[in-house]
């Protein structure tokens, strides 16, 4: 099956919980069963990417969602919020795809870096972006947004123990 990379249609934003829900499952495996139980984000959260970010698809052959990512903006540096790829579609390439799309989309709106958090521990989230070049961010050089990310993150019941940021500087290639 062929994939392609595109920028989400209005109409189909109500999709894209069915994939964040299905992805989300397999976090249950590695003991973050509050992840697979957790809801999908609010429709108007995701809508609000269309306005200060963008929301990029992996669309399968038929043109439907397979997974997605949401990016925006933190203190000038893009930052991957979301990726998602339906359990059916895994293991085909489209995370590294929809991640280096939003590289790609947040160097053209004239950032310099990326960033995103995610779980040291778990073998498709730090580790995963470290093969795409992301790098742990140490604390001393966090920006203020990042803190206040941090803050949510860990009002919103997140193991704060097991997660980190991670940066990738960004270049035209």
């Amino acid at each position: 099956m062929t994939y392609r990379i595109r920028h989400a249609r209005p109409d189909e934003l109500d999709l894209l919980a069915g994939i964040e829900k299905d992805a989300g499952m397999v976090f249950a495996d590695v003991g973050l069963k509050e992840i697979s139980d957790h809801p999908p984000a609010d429709i108007a959260y995701v809508r609000s990417f269309l306005r200060g970010g963008a929301i990029l698809i992996a669309a399968d052959e038929q043109d439907k969602p397979a997974g997605f990512a949401l990016v925006g903006f933190i203190d000038r540096a893009g930052h991957l919020f979301e990726l998602s790829v339906h359990r059916a579609h895994a293991r085909k390439g489209l995370g590294a795809r929809l991640t280096a799309a939003c590289c790609g989309f947040a160097f053209a709106q004239g950032a310099r870096r990326m960033t995103l958090s995610t779980f040291r521990d778990v073998q498709w989230n730090a580790p995963f972006y470290a093969k795409l070049g992301f790098r742990i961010l140490p604390q001393d050089d966090w920006t203020p947004g990042l803190f206040t990310l941090r803050m949510r993150e860990e009002d919103g019941g997140l193991p704060m123990e097991r997660r980190c940021f991670m940066e990738k500087e960004l270049s035209e290639n």
